[in-house]
């Protein structure tokens, strides 16, 4: 295997890694956020 190949396939795998981890991320700041604020998960404002 070339080392370019190799190191192609590992910048795909840790774009696609910070990509997994941002929405893990942003999923929960909205659980935190439902947490805090109980109107929130009735639709309430």
């Amino acid at each position: 295997m070339h080392r370019q190949d190799l190191a192609d396939r590992v910048g795909k795998y840790e774009l696609r890694m910070l990509r997994a981890e941002s929405r893990v991320m942003r999923l929960e700041r909205f659980i935190e956020e439902l947490g805090h604020d109980p109107k929130a998960i009735n639709g309430s404002p």
